[in-house]
């Protein structure tokens, strides 16, 4: 998490070198390696080694007492923003704000309430977090991501592809935050903005967890156009519906070939 520092780019290698680890261990066991069992929570396990926490291994235990029998995944919250998660109630937030009629020229100062576990992550250190160096340090920054939903009305890859436009660190600098009381962070991401317009107008908007997450699900058709709009920036428009129905077979499929021979066969040259 050390990234967070200046927003580089390691953060990106985190879930493939996760898999690369995985396919690693898979071949490692497939040529006759062995290992302990109890790697996690035995008595030299990573746990006691890094946890410092005596009780890790039985909380451990209790959390896999339903391994193999109940599938997790419907619990996991969808992204649809490519930025920090807890950053997406408050870029909701801020498009009801656009709703209601104020735009980035409408706003004297804006007041973004936190929950104090997010805080560490899109706030600290607040200065940096008005003025980070580049598009990528961005993908972290509350201010930013306010900003860029009011004045460039979305926040999508190209917003985090450059660093942020003049005008959206002008209206990140009107942006200050503080603790939401009684916040329920993790179990939920919520978001609550206060707006002062020029006009003296005050707007508050609350978001009570963020949209993707299982007390808000999405639909089908909110997930199939997030996957549409990101396969085009890699895949040729024929081959899009291709891959689409081949990841729609793949509980019955044996193995992932078809995935696989749909997707090369329709990449882009220069994606």
């Amino acid at each position: 998490m050390e990234f967070l520092t200046n927003g580089s780019s390691v953060k990106s290698l985190h879930p493939g070198w996760a898999a690369h680890g995985g396919i690693i261990a898979t071949l490692l066991a497939r040529s006759g390696m062995t290992g302990p069992e109890t790697s996690l929570e035995g008595r030299h396990g990573l746990f006691r080694q890094f946890a410092g926490d005596e009780e890790a291994p039985e909380r451990f235990r209790a959390l896999i007492g339903d391994i193999g029998r109940k599938w997790h995944l419907p619990d996991a919250a969808y992204k649809f923003y490519p930025c920090c998660h807890y950053l997406h109630p408050f870029v909701e937030a801020a498009g009801v704000l656009a709703q209601r009629g104020i735009g980035a020229e409408d706003a004297a100062r804006i007041l973004c309430r936190v929950p104090e576990g997010e805080a560490p992550v899109i706030c600290d250190p607040w200065e940096r977090k008005q003025t980070p160096e580049t598009g990528h340090a961005a993908r972290w920054s509350l201010p930013i991501a306010v900003a860029a939903r009011l004045v460039d009305g979305k926040v999508d890859l190209a917003t985090f592809e450059s660093p942020a436009s003049a005008a959206v660190r002008e209206l990140a600098r009107r942006i200050r935050w503080e603790p939401l009381p009684a916040a329920r962070f993790p179990e939920r991401f919520e978001a609550e903005i206060v707006c002062e317009t020029k006009a003296g107008r005050t707007e508050t908007v609350r978001i009570d967890d963020v949209y993707g997450n299982r007390t808000r699900p999405p639909g089908s058709e909110a997930l199939i156009a997030k996957f549409r709009a990101n396969a085009a920036r890699s895949l040729r428009p024929e081959a899009i519906a291709s891959v689409e129905c081949a990841v729609e077979e793949l509980a019955d499929a044996p193995d992932l070939g078809a995935l696989s021979r749909r997707a090369a066969a329709g990449r882009l040259t220069n994606p």
